[in-house]
């Protein structure tokens, strides 16, 4: 798996390029690129403007695999085919669904430098403004102890998307 940076050059032919990068010697190294002794001529001063990949924060899947049906060896693939067009790492996102769709998904994904963690969306979302989220599954957030709770309490989960405006979600957000 690549790891990507953005690169800006003072060279007018070479602004603002992403392309995938090794460290070598604590020096950001483009890979398999006919820049690469380009990259290697240059002093270590220049490299202040390496800025690091892509990162999704709100991704459902790609390339046919849904994060919600996805088994662990398919989130890899996806971690492998995202990289190759420039992702450094992406947050796998649930959509409004059951309590125990949600935990299913949660539990299939692996342990990858590529997901960090994974995005709740929903279920507790505006009934009036759903999007694209199934408004059968839309809840009021829990305002005591649920099965919920293994969501909200789960190491990987690292941003919800929910209503602020919704029964409860206050005393959510406080968590």
């Amino acid at each position: 798996m690549n790891r990507w940076a953005t690169f800006f050059s003072p060279d007018d032919d070479m602004a603002a390029v992403p392309m995938p990068i090794e460290w070598v010697d604590g020096r950001p190294v483009i890979v398999g690129s006919p820049l690469t002794a380009w990259n290697n001529q240059r002093e270590e001063d220049e490299y202040r403007d390496v800025f690091p990949g892509f990162t999704d924060l709100h991704i459902h899947g790609a390339f046919g695999i849904d994060f919600m049906s996805a088994s662990p060896e398919q989130m890899i693939e996806l971690a492998e085919k995202l990289s190759d067009i420039g992702y450094d790492t992406f947050l796998p996102t649930t959509i409004t669904a059951p309590f125990e769709d949600v935990m299913r998904a949660i539990e299939n994904l692996p342990d990858h430098p590529a997901m960090p963690g994974f995005h709740l969306e929903g279920p507790f979302i505006s009934p009036e403004y759903p999007g694209a989220q199934p408004k059968q599954f839309i809840l009021d957030p829990p305002t005591g102890p649920s099965e919920w709770d293994a969501v909200f309490d789960h190491p990987k989960l690292k941003r919800i998307t929910l209503a602020p405006e919704r029964p409860g979600a206050l005393d959510l957000i406080r968590r």
